[in-house]
């Protein structure tokens, strides 16, 4: 959204506003989507303020930069004069990148109460190269040792990797987020997430342990023994 303001004395006819410059040929990767670049205010008041909109596309192949677009102001005066100016504004075109973030092998093994392996891959499927600053792990429903790495430029096509250490508390579905700090082109920090689903298993029940009994006292060898004590008087 553009303001333009009346900053002069009298009353501004006709104005004509041409984004690009004389005949637009100046707009760079942008390209009005809806109309022209030429938008028309039939009279500005002196000290007016008046908001003027053209929506634009960016060109897919643009480069991510700051772009110095000029503006054509023409008008007439009270006069009949005919007055122009140019003035310039910057737009700002920034390349998100694209990641895919996902578990490069399934976690399998997630029981209650035992640490199990959570091996995050973070892949810039984008052209560019972006500098990543760390991935971090974070979840409500794990303790997660080791879930930081710093990573550097990651370039177009390539991956980096992280293999935490989680352990749940409850059974159930538990969800770990994927943070993915990042500089942009105008080294701002900015962040992606993606948040990634585990299963966790029960602890297993334990095995109840039977008990022995006692051997009974007796048997044919154990009667003779006793008969044979009893005939010597020796007692049982």
């Amino acid at each position: 959204m553009l303001e333009i303001q009346n900053v002069g004395g009298g009353d501004a006819h006709r104005l004509l506003l041409t984004l690009g410059g004389e005949g637009g040929k100046d707009l760079g990767p942008f390209v009005p989507r809806e109309a022209g670049n030429v938008l028309f205010v039939p009279r500005v008041r002196a000290g007016e303020k008046v908001q003027l909109g053209i929506p634009l596309v960016v060109d897919g192949a643009a480069e991510a930069r700051a772009y110095g677009i000029p503006i054509l102001l023409s008008c007439e005066d009270t006069r009949g004069n005919s007055r122009s100016d140019v003035q310039r504004i910057s737009l700002i075109v920034q390349q998100r990148p694209i990641f895919r973030i996902s578990f490069y092998q399934p976690v399998e093994g997630a029981i209650v109460g035992m640490s199990f392996p959570l091996p995050v891959e973070v892949i810039n499927l984008g052209k560019a190269t972006v500098n990543v600053t760390t991935v971090e792990l974070t979840s409500e429903d794990l303790e997660i040792q080791g879930g930081s790495l710093y990573v550097g430029p990651l370039d177009g096509g390539t991956s980096s990797s992280l293999e935490a250490i989680a352990t749940a508390s409850e059974p159930g579905t538990a969800a770990v987020v994927v943070h993915v700090h990042y500089l942009d082109n105008l080294n701002r920090p900015q962040e992606i997430t993606q948040t990634l689903m585990v299963e966790v298993a029960p602890a297993p029940e334990p095995v109840p342990q039977e008990r022995e009994e006692p051997a009974e006292r007796g048997g044919f060898w154990d009667g003779l023994l006793r008969f044979l004590r009893g005939l010597l008087g020796l007692g049982s």
